[in-house]
């Protein structure tokens, strides 16, 4: 029986096309820099009967076990404590009634973290005043909205960017 080897050129074709595939897949986007948009509903925040503001802090996260064992009094308080498992400086914001607010989070010296943990200071709290987000959730080519109503954090969806606040 008279088996042929293949050419070397046959081969070199066949490893070039079969190389050539992986060559043209595109890379996936980068996580970093994320967006994240706080949103507070008209009456998410009453005190007495009355409209008021609501502060929000949001940890950049390695580990959301420390965020999650620690008391909302204690995450919200100034300066803000020093965390197991956080990967960065916290950033908070005061929103008004209704008011929308847009943070952008980068990866400190290029390492990225899996989560930030979003904590909401409420006078009467009637639900969720604690969210951990995980970073993959918040690569959505658009700004990753979390919503404030009067029931605590409600919600987090992709969603258009608002207007920047200075």
């Amino acid at each position: 029986m008279n088996l042929r080897r293949p050419s070397k050129g046959w081969i070199l074709l066949g490893l070039f096309l079969s190389a050539g595939c992986s060559l043209f897949t595109p890379d996936p986007p980068p996580l970093f820099p994320v967006d994240l948009c706080l949103r507070s509903a008209p009456d998410a925040q009453l005190y007495r009967g009355k409209v008021t503001t609501l502060y929000v802090r949001v940890y950049p996260l390695d580990l959301a076990d420390a965020f999650n064992s620690t008391d909302v009094g204690q995450l919200l308080a100034d300066p803000a404590p020093q965390l197991a498992g956080a990967a960065g400086l916290p950033q908070s914001r005061t929103l008004s009634p209704g008011g929308e607010a847009k943070l952008v989070f980068e990866a400190p010296a290029g390492a990225p973290y899996g989560s930030i943990g979003i904590v909401a200071g409420y006078y009467d709290l009637k639900g969720l005043a604690k969210k951990v987000v995980k970073t993959e959730e918040l690569r959505t080519g658009s700004c990753y909205t979390v919503e404030f109503g009067p029931s605590g954090i409600t919600g987090g969806a992709p969603a258009p960017t608002p207007v920047e606040e200075e």
